[in-house]
């Protein structure tokens, strides 16, 4: 007699088995057991959605399942093999630079892993058999169960306490890390994203001018380590260096060489607006933000240098489309890595690993920081809060002038100890520092607040930027070197007024890059000689 031994089974028990075995696959990607935790809600969440697509009948069930067992296996794979997070940024340099790291996981054991961990889930998925159901009797059972996901992943949500903006929007980084721990939510979310960088990519960085194609750029420096620095809404006029009565600069004082000009200005109030000015040669007198022509980094990349970027900022379309990197690494992977919270310090690991793998040649190490923007005492870890009582309403309005002080001022002093334990990072390679803000902010003065006014009326308070530059003692070693401090020493007993105008001739002016033609700008430019400026 024949025995079968296909069980039918309903959808919504169905779903039950394919949302336990989805949530198992995830937990081989799990580092501990935080992220067991941190994957619950999202996994809840997706289930809820299995029930609610339930409804729509059985073929559309199967092949919504299939779609994101095959998506969730390959996410899987690449993040216990290579131990990454899928974030925008893996996806977006899957599609522009790093076709390497796209071809090493697409081989022989991620494509077996994805047939034994998705393909096979899914071809029986399609053998099983359905058991009729009333559509009354599933759409209480489906609805039940999406209902009981739904809210024990609101408890959960709503135990961990995240913390929103209005309207919704994502303020506290646990969220999308969370997120993140769970696949395939993540892959959509960031494939998403990472399509849209893409597209601006092309859209706004497609007709750049060159500026390695329209000048005749030279080397005069074989090797050379630079690490720029780029601050968040970090005024220059709360720096100590430059004459701030606080003392906000208490690392970065007992350090030699270091040059902070104190008369520094942006030439924008808004972040996704400054980046361009302060890589580019673009100026504060021109009359839009529009990028027309290529970074300091894409220069330095036809000249042989090497980039790598690491961000707690997520503008993926602006590094990839006008840093030209080698390696990006931004937010909530290393959020996420380094498990210590979207502060500067998490940056960093990823410094001292690049730096100590760094074996000579041509280097470009961009840091792209949180800095001190709002909510500021959420900028840094608690060794930093020194300044007290400290201001840690999101509503600043609501907070006495002497907590918004405090509360900003220790944003500083985490700035400072960032710089000083960069340069102590670098201090025996032949190394070139530069630090530089995005832009100022407003701390009540005359009832302004934060930063982003039109530049026409935006106060002086949002254009104070810090300017800092360190050479190395082996830099410095060298007659080029030692020439190019001089003239920033010069700089700085002049009093000289500096602003996003000098940042990309000074960069590659103070790394040694020459021409001929125009492509620096000798005036704006700190280590030209006094004679050219």
């Amino acid at each position: 007699m024949a025995v079968s031994v296909r069980f039918s089974i309903s959808l919504p028990a169905l779903n039950g088995v394919l949302a336990v075995y989805l949530f198992c696959l995830n937990m081989l990607a799990a580092q501990g057991w935080a992220d067991v935790q941190a994957a619950l809600w999202p996994a809840l969440v997706f289930a809820a959605l299995g029930w609610l697509v339930s409804l729509s009948g059985r073929l559309v069930f199967k092949a919504f399942w299939t779609l994101n067992l095959l998506v969730a296996a390959g996410a899987v794979f690449a993040k216990s093999q290579y131990h990454i997070l899928i974030s925008e940024d893996i996806l977006l340099s899957a599609l522009t630079s790093e076709s390497e790291l796209t071809a090493e996981m697409v081989s022989a054991k991620s494509v077996l892993f994805v047939l034994a961990a998705g393909g096979l889930p899914a071809v029986l998925l399609w053998l099983a058999k359905i058991r009729p159901q009333p559509w009354q009797r599933r759409l209480l059972q489906s609805g039940v169960c999406a209902a009981a996901a739904l809210l024990a992943a609101g408890g959960i949500v709503y135990a961990k306490g995240y913390t929103f903006r209005s309207k919704g929007s994502i303020r506290d980084s646990r969220f999308m890390g969370d997120v993140f721990r769970f696949s395939p939510p993540d892959v959509y979310y960031n494939g998403q994203r990472a399509r849209k960088a893409f597209r601006d990519i092309k859209h706004n960085y497609a007709h750049i001018e060159k500026m390695s194609q329209k000048h005749r750029y030279q080397n005069t420096e074989d090797d050379l380590l630079i690490v720029f620095i780029i601050g968040e809404s970090t005024r220059g006029d709360r720096f100590s260096l430059n004459g701030y009565p606080r003392n906000t600069n208490p690392q970065l004082a007992q350090i030699p060489h270091v040059y902070s000009f104190k008369n520094a200005q942006s030439c924008d109030t808004l972040t996704i607006n400054s980046v361009h000015c302060l890589v580019s040669p673009m100026l504060k007198s021109s009359p839009d933000r529009i990028p027309r022509q290529s970074s300091f980094g894409e220069v330095l990349h036809s000249l042989g240098y090497r980039t790598e970027i690491y961000a707690l900022q997520t503008l993926a379309g602006f590094y990839g489309g006008y840093l030209a990197y080698d390696k990006l690494v931004s937010k909530y992977q290393i959020v996420a890595e380094q498990k210590s919270g979207a502060w500067d310090a998490a940056l960093l690991p990823y410094l001292r690993r690049a730096v100590a793998e760094y074996r000579g040649g041509r280097e470009l190490i961009i840091l792209h920081t949180l800095g001190s923007h709002q909510t500021y005492a959420d900028r840094l870890p608690p060794e930093y809060r020194t300044f007290r009582p400290y201001c840690t309403n999101p509503d600043v309005a609501k907070c006495s002038k002497q907590e918004l002080d405090n509360a900003y001022d220790n944003t500083v002093l985490a700035v400072d100890a960032l710089l000083a334990e960069s340069i102590r990072i670098l201090s025996n390679k032949k190394a070139l520092l530069v630090y530089v803000s995005d832009h100022g902010e407003s701390l009540g003065e005359n009832g302004d607040y934060f930063h982003g006014k039109p530049v026409a009326v935006a106060p002086k308070e949002q254009f104070s930027i810090p300017f800092l530059v360190w050479f190395s003692d082996k830099y410095r070693a060298m007659e080029q070197g030692r020439a190019f401090a001089g003239r920033v020493q010069a700089a700085l007993s002049d009093g000289r007024t500096v602003s996003h105008d000098n940042i990309f001739h000074s960069v590659l002016g103070c790394a040694g890059v020459q021409t001929a033609d125009g492509g620096i700008d000798a005036g704006l430019n700190i280590c030209a000689p006094a004679t050219q400026q």
